[in-house]
């Protein structure tokens, strides 16, 4: 099954240099806590979560008028439309990652897959098991950039 088969399309984006309470309105406005981030060009940049506004901006005091791409994860884990839902269970269960962006040849969004994305797809067994292992507890230093960082993705 490729990702394209399952994934939720139509991905929202925000830019890098959209505000950050910009992008947490685009979030409030569709009921998501996950956005890819894009440069001019429209190509995958980084990725933000609701997470991250929280504890990257929030908490640390900073101007919401400033750009999201100052607290984005700026190595974004991807894969492409023709990947396998079994390829993006592989990266989830080693980076403990719960959302993935699908991109098209040119690096544009063009959805995201995510846990509930395999719990609809998978049988019962494969979920659970994709679940549990996403959903166990990983050392703290360890971030999304470190996890990038491992050729994954390219």
């Amino acid at each position: 099954m490729t990702l394209s088969e399952v994934m939720t399309p139509e991905a929202k984006v925000c830019r890098e240099t959209d505000s950050i309470i910009e992008c947490a309105q685009i979030m409030a406005d569709f009921g998501v806590g996950f956005l890819p981030v894009v440069n001019d060009e429209g190509e995958l940049v980084g990725t933000v979560t609701d997470r991250d506004i929280t504890l990257r901006a929030v908490a640390k005091g900073m101007d919401m008028e400033g750009p999201i791409g100052e607290i984005m994860s700026d190595k974004p884990i991807h894969l492409q439309e023709g990947d396998s839902l079994a390829q993006a269970e592989e990266l989830m269960m080693e980076g403990h990652i719960r959302r993935i962006v699908v991109v098209d040849d040119s690096k544009h969004p063009v959805g995201v897959v995510s846990l509930s994305d395999i719990v609809r797809n998978e049988d019962d067994s494969r979920a659970r098991e994709v679940y549990e292992t996403v959903a166990e507890p990983i050392e703290q230093e360890r971030t999304v950039e470190q996890f990038a960082g491992m050729g994954c993705c390219g």
